[in-house]
């Protein structure tokens, strides 16, 4: 199946610049992330069709029972609302939505939504800051399916290629500290101790 980008797709759980842990014990730490999007969006009519190619040209005629038995997940294409924190909760972002996940063991890469004056897209960098857990980017992934063999039963998975970031979007998780809200404190002392005790 040849590669396909799927556009405008919210970015979650990124190891986009170093390695994640691996799902299973013995597995390499891959790169990876989760894309989402809805249910009745382009990138949703991509997949599917990706999907479906992938998974007529290896399973043959009898792809869709052999696609309906497979695990949640052992098929990166994955509904949103089976996606639950430990409390039974869908997790945030996820509700009523459909997602891809993607990995490859290679760091894909990462580039800017504009070209530059050269008309490269520029790399971007971890210092950058992008992409992020909850903005928005396309995504260009290559998407096979696979029959069982020996232990490693029928899949159909993503490898991740190429991260565009497109937009902003409200971060997942926690955000970091800001000194928004502060005052100067008069007569505060910028440096540190000149005491030897630690905690003095």
């Amino acid at each position: 199946m040849p590669q396909v980008i799927l556009k405008n797709v919210r970015l979650s759980y990124p190891d986009l610049f170093k390695p994640g842990k691996p799902m299973n014990e013995g597995d390499a730490p891959k790169y990876g992330g989760q894309f989402i999007f809805a249910a009745d969006s382009d990138a949703a009519k991509v997949a599917k069709e990706a999907l479906t190619a992938a998974a007529k040209e290896v399973f043959g005629e009898n792809w869709q029972a052999i696609v309906k038995s497979m695990e949640k997940s052992k098929k990166c294409l994955r509904t949103g609302d089976d996606n639950l924190t430990k409390d039974g909760a869908i997790r945030d972002g996820y509700g009523g939505m459909l997602y891809l996940v993607a990995r490859n063991k290679v760091k894909p890469l990462l580039i800017a939504g504009k070209k530059d004056s050269s008309g490269q897209f520029p790399v971007l960098t971890e210092e950058s800051g992008k992409p992020y857990g909850g903005c928005y980017v396309n995504v260009k992934v290559d998407i096979k399916a696979m029959k069982a063999k020996e232990k490693i039963p029928n899949q159909i998975y993503a490898t991740l290629q190429t991260v565009q970031f497109v937009a902003d979007g409200e971060s997942f998780g926690a955000a970091p500290g800001t000194a928004e809200g502060f005052d100067e404190v008069e007569g505060a002392d910028d440096n540190s101790s000149s005491s030897e005790d630690p905690f003095a």
